[in-house]
């Protein structure tokens, strides 16, 4: 209903509709419009979500985003990241949860609150649990006692329910064995090119040309164009509006301590004797007994860095060992747990990783450290401001878009409201506007084409404010006349026909060669080479070729009785015929040392699906409802 009045508002019958329910609810007292805050977004078996709770949920989101990734937080990466989705998924499922838990009975008595709440992180000074930081911190995120101890107890709750579900939940020892064969098998090809490019005689004739224009003509269709006024609400107009107070800064401080948390790191230098990932026992044994020669040398006092330059394999060699200063996670496990242990000036005895025997010296550990208050009070106060000034802007454009009807004249609106309104050129979306202050014109030209002439579109966030869009024109695409783009069809059917003779003679090459036609005579006949890959796994590039999933998915079919693909595979180079060469399974020796860690990652991936089983089976015997008009 909505929509068909804002289609049609310049109606006369939709305005006298309009007039009359206006005089209707002047009489009665009320207000014209619901306030937006109040609109329902969704409903989940009868319980409501409003819009109010939707967009605090949404901006939550963004912020989040915005503290995680600071400046790297493109446009691309907030479409990819979809936080509008995010937001009404994170609260339809949490209400599912409640009501299940309600029906099960599921509670949390006061005493497991007010025991949780003692432990809560952000309540503490130094480890211990502080009334004043609780109260301080509550106030400046507007909650009171009772509003988060009521959304705690919530909290609480669901964790429960999590814990119910998850229960019992582990992998056997036969689903871990099959998940590392199947990463960690490898196979060897062999591998014939019939590259597009090595097919330069062909000419394809006028008739071919015109035949492939005439078969293609969507293709070479002129892109549609439209042209699109712009509302734009700049967060930094509103900046002189705003001021943080110094105890709010410090309360940010507080509250995130682990933004402003320098890790721990240490430096160090090592000395690497190296082994292959299937080194046998015999190889193992002896470059231990190298690396224990080399360990004596150090701790006698020879200087590790000559030692390093002199008998390390490894890449650093040549700077004398120097890993310089690295965080735990950046080396292996055994290794960094090694490193981390020691103090600075000690040398540990050989350590032994998948890449071989090390010798390490802890120079020097930096350790973890917070960053002080005065340091680092202007940056947060920034960042508050730049948050205060978005929601300032984000609130202006929803004042505006409640005062407008799709046809409105934007422009006169922003007379009215005070926004700067601005129109390009016409675009199409392969080369949107490139008027200055659009920050991201492919999303931009994206909206647009969405909306119909004269439609106003949602509240836009483009990462450098909020904008409102409105088509005022558009050009319908056309098939140009042949000759405007006869060029461009030659060169495109010469490729077409090149990959036609490419597939053929890979078809003719496979079918001789598994009817045991001589291999030199026919890689003299083709112009091939025959080429092997080397080893490698399903999820590794391969060898000599790049990463191709289709040939990836094709060599682990293949097996000693049925060595040859069934039909050539298309990669980016061109046409393959491929013959597996060798199988390797999985290292057994590798499965133990890597064992725990799958176990790890695999319950984890039960736990994350039998949740999302969960949670999908109480939405789909529940009811829900969502306005998708107001999510999108």
């Amino acid at each position: 209903m909505l929509s068909l009045m804002r289609k049609h508002a310049h109606s006369w019958i939709i305005k006298v509709v309009l007039f009359a329910i206006v005089v209707v609810f002047c009489f009665l007292g009320i207000n014209t419009y619901r306030s937006r805050e109040d609109t329902l977004v969704a409903s989940v078996n009868g319980e409501k979500i409003t819009m109010q709770k939707f967009e605090k949920s949404y901006r939550n989101i963004v912020n989040t985003y915005r503290r995680m990734y600071g400046d790297n937080l493109s446009e691309d990466m907030l479409k990819m990241l979809n936080p509008r989705k995010t937001a009404l998924d994170q609260l339809i499922q949490r209400m599912l949860m409640m009501q299940e838990a309600r029906r099960l009975k599921i509670e949390v008595t006061d005493k497991e609150l007010d025991d949780a709440i003692q432990r809560y992180p952000a309540f503490q000074v130094d480890g211990v649990f502080s009334q004043k930081r609780a109260v301080e911190l509550l106030s400046a995120s507007q909650y009171t006692i009772s509003d988060f101890r009521s959304f705690y107890r919530d909290d609480l709750v669901i964790e429960k329910m999590r814990a119910l579900v998850l229960e019992g939940v582990a992998v056997s020892d036969e689903e871990v064995r099959q998940w590392f064969g199947w990463q960690n098998s490898e196979v060897n090809l062999t591998y014939f090119l019939f590259s597009p490019n090595n097919y330069k005689d062909i000419t394809p004739s006028d008739e071919d040309v015109k035949a492939h224009f005439e078969a293609n003509t969507q293709k070479y269709k002129t892109d549609p164009q439209v042209k699109t006024h712009y509302m734009f609400f700049d967060p930094k107009k509103y900046l002189d509006q705003i001021s943080i107070s110094d105890e709010a800064v410090k309360l940010y401080y507080d509250r995130n301590p682990d933004e402003f948390q320098t890790e721990k790191t240490v430096e160090a230098r090592h000395i690497l004797l190296k082994l292959d990932e299937d080194a046998d026992e015999k190889a193992v044994a002896a470059q231990k007994e190298k690396a224990d020669k080399i360990y004596a040398m150090a701790t006698k006092g020879d200087d590790f860095a000559k030692l390093a330059k002199t008998h390390s394999e490894g890449p650093t060699k040549d700077k004398g060992g120097n890993l310089g200063a690295f965080k735990r996670d950046s080396m292996v496990k055994p290794f960094s747990d090694k490193a981390f242990s020691m103090k600075a000036g000690e040398i540990s005895e050989p350590v032994l990783t998948k890449f071989g025997w090390h010798i390490i010296k802890v120079e020097k550990v930096n350790e973890a450290a917070r960053s002080l208050f005065e340091s680092v009070a202007d940056t947060i106060r920034t960042k508050l401001l730049n948050e205060k000034s978005r929601d300032k802007a984000f609130e202006e454009a929803e004042n505006v878009y409640q005062n407008l009807l799709d046809g409105d004249d934007l422009i006169a609106a922003g007379k009215t409201y005070e926004v700067p309104v601005d129109t390009t050129e016409l675009f199409s979306q392969k080369n949107p506007p490139k008027q200055k202050g659009i920050q991201n014109p492919g999303k931009f030209a994206q909206i647009s084409f969405q909306l119909e002439k004269m439609a106003i579109s949602e509240i836009q966030d483009f990462g450098n404010g909020y904008y409102l869009l409105q088509v005022v024109d558009r050009v319908e695409p056309a098939v140009p006349e042949f000759d405007t783009v006869k060029d461009k069809v030659v060169t495109e059917t010469k490729k077409a026909k090149q990959q036609e003779r490419a597939q053929s003679d890979a078809k003719a090459f496979l079918k001789a060669i598994a009817g045991k036609d001589p291999l030199p005579g026919l890689l003299e006949k083709y112009k091939v080479k025959e080429m092997d890959t080397g080893f490698f796994k399903r999820s590794a590039s391969i060898p000599k070729i790049g990463y191709e999933r289709q040939i990836i998915d094709v060599a682990f079919k293949l097996t000693k009785e049925n060595p040859l693909g069934k039909e050539p595979v298309q990669g980016r180079q061109g046409w393959y015929v491929l013959r597996l060469k060798e199988r390797k399974p999985a290292s057994e020796d590798l499965y133990e040392k890597e064992k725990q860690s799958i176990i790890s990652r695999l319950t984890n991936q039960k736990k994350q699906a039998a949740m999302k089983q969960w949670i999908d089976d109480l939405k789909s015997h529940g009811k829900i409802d969502i306005n998708e008009e107001l999510v999108q």
